[in-house]
């Protein structure tokens, strides 16, 4: 009998030693009143979780950071979803963008690109009317701007404001978002479709019309249907797109 005991009391003891088990993180989305949750749980069965941060107009998210835009400042978030730094910006929506690392890089809003240098946003010489911006290099952007009714692809040095490169954007419809590899996401015939830097194209029945994308983590986009419709996080996996609906908080 004090064998069995010790045994039972052994187990227990171990089982309170091991650490609690958490469900996995899937990114970080905005609600449709600003406010800021992580999203947690397996694709299908989805939680949210406030973070605290409210008044939020524009947001994106990496694998280790966060940049958050509310109308008067922006955000830099660390891996733990806690504020590293903010900065005082002008009202409106922004435009994000990170390195390969998944360190904050770019920042587009008010018709201004700025890049992040010594945990300074630096201004860089070109504005414009962008749509879109990625890190190409450390030296350089890839922003794409709406001319008119037409889209162009441009590639700016970041130390001048420079172009260095400027190509049409084609066949692409709705809100579109440049992919950290290069690719472009954006909606076609109710479907979103990526199309990587060679040109091939995947997609996925959507259904419903976008209103934007925003990046809500690794491999993971968040999308809202438009007017203030929806919610659901698109998957971009090697061989496959997967989109799921993402509960909505209760006002």
């Amino acid at each position: 009998m004090k064998n069995h005991l010790f045994a039972f009391l052994l187990g227990a003891a171990a089982a309170l030693a091991q650490p609690a088990i958490t469900p996995p993180a899937v990114g970080t989305v905005r609600d449709s009143s600003g406010n800021l949750h992580a999203v947690i749980g397996v694709p299908g069965n989805f939680v949210l979780a406030d973070t605290g941060i409210s008044n939020v107009v524009s947001a994106a998210f990496s694998a280790s950071a966060g940049l958050v835009k509310t109308d008067s400042e922006v955000l830099v978030l660390d891996a733990a979803g806690q504020i590293a730094n903010r900065y005082d910006a002008l009202p409106g929506r922004a435009l994000f963008a990170f390195d390969p690392s998944g360190a904050p890089a770019l920042v587009y809003y008010s018709g201004t690109l700025f890049r992040f240098e010594n945990n300074e946003l630096k201004p860089v010489n070109w504005t414009g009317e962008a749509v879109s911006i990625a890190l190409a290099s450390p030296q350089s952007a890839v922003a794409i701007v709406r001319r008119g009714h037409q889209l162009g692809n441009l590639r700016i040095t970041l130390a001048t404001g420079d172009i260095e490169s400027e190509t049409a954007v084609g066949r692409v419809s709705g809100p579109l978002l440049l992919l950290p590899d290069g690719g472009l996401l954006f909606t076609r015939d109710n479907n979103m479709v990526v199309r990587d830097s060679s040109g091939v194209e995947r997609l996925v029945l959507a259904g419903f019309e976008v209103g934007f994308f925003e990046p809500m983590g690794r491999d993971w986009i968040a999308a809202r249907e438009a007017r203030g419709g929806r919610l659901f996080a698109l998957r971009i996996a090697p061989q496959s797109l997967d989109l799921y609906q993402v509960p909505e908080v209760s006002q």
